[in-house]
């Protein structure tokens, strides 16, 4: 039975068409990660995606918005070490990054 490639199942489903599965994410903290490569004895993340048939794929974006950068001290705010990206959680719960 032919399966459908990563790529294309990520495309049908964002056009909102029938796919012969639903499109896997990865999310964990790199701590969480880091663990389970090696107790999977796997040297990247790229192996662990491939080993569980995971479709996405993370592409960190670097830009400067200064706007955004003079609220970053609001609540909770920090850099994600995976994307290298700033963020800010607010007290009502919301988020941006």
């Amino acid at each position: 039975m032919y399966k459908l490639t990563s790529k294309t199942c990520v495309l049908k489903t964002i056009a909102h068409k029938k796919s012969d599965r639903n499109s896997v994410d990865y999310w964990a903290r790199e701590d969480f990660s880091t663990r389970f490569m090696k107790y999977l004895k796997v040297s990247s993340m790229e192996e662990l995606y491939q080993r569980f048939d995971i479709d996405m794929r993370r592409i960190p974006i670097k830009e400067h918005i200064p706007e955004f950068e003079q609220r970053i001290n609001v609540v909770l705010c920090g850099t994600s070490v995976s994307s290298e990206g700033s963020y800010i959680f607010h007290k009502d719960g919301s988020f941006e990054g």
